[in-house]
């Protein structure tokens, strides 16, 4: 294997072990020996999101952007790292891109709805997060963000009906478990907001939020 093949083989081993630093040497030396191979810097910002390096992350994801801007990937992950950094601008940018590029890669739809949540733009969330839904029917976070912008609207009813969408994917999801429990609070569906805490409480026995939300619900049935 040639030594520049050698350092990108070795450096994607160190990084599915999670050694991310020991994996960024290794990319960082292949990109010195090749400047204008884009998976090297590619694979660099992995590295950097595996350390949660977010900004540098973005960075060698626009690099390698640059160098072969048909790859929708690049702003996919330039967008993730930018959203992670909260740089929300630069996010939608880089995200808007990947689109133009692929329009139908569920997860640009997801994290551009995830932005639209953040900024309180919750009608461009719902409207994203089901873009991503009619894509991939499982995609349980676009599912979960669709529930919590459903509720964030007060639209609990339906809020509900999304978490047990969830719930009925995948029964050990705590967080919609919890989520729909603090809905059916609000609504003083108590006995449900119970049934809610003990399945979280089930998954996870010293999960403050559980023990919380059996509380809640437990005074507000007397007892």
């Amino acid at each position: 294997m040639p030594p520049f093949q050698e350092l990108i083989a070795k450096g994607e081993e160190l990084l599915a072990q999670g050694e991310y630093s020991q994996a960024l040497e290794f990319f960082q030396k292949a990109a010195e020996e090749k400047p204008n191979h884009a998976p090297a810097f590619f694979s660099a910002g992995n590295a950097h999101l595996g350390l949660m390096q977010f900004g540098q992350a973005a960075e060698q994801f626009e690099r390698a952007g640059k160098i072969d801007p048909n790859n929708f990937l690049y702003p996919h992950k330039e967008g993730y790292s930018y959203l992670r950094k909260g740089v929300m601008k630069m996010a939608r940018q880089a995200l808007e891109e990947s689109i133009k590029l692929k329009g139908d890669f569920a997860p640009n739809y997801y994290l551009m709805g995830h932005i639209n949540f953040l900024a309180g733009e919750y009608e461009s969330a719902t409207g994203n997060f089901d873009k991503a839904l009619s894509l991939d029917g499982d995609y349980l976070d676009a599912l979960l963000g669709r529930a919590d912008t459903l509720a964030k609207m007060g639209k609990d009813e339906e809020a509900i009906s999304s978490y047990q969408e969830v719930i009925s994917k995948d029964e050990s999801n705590i967080d919609a478990l919890y989520r729909q429990g603090r809905v059916f609070l609000k609504l003083k569906r108590f006995e449900e907001a119970k049934r809610s805490a003990e399945r979280c409480l089930a998954l996870n026995p010293s999960w403050e939020k559980g023990m919380m939300l059996l509380g809640e619900a437990l005074r507000g049935l007397g007892k």
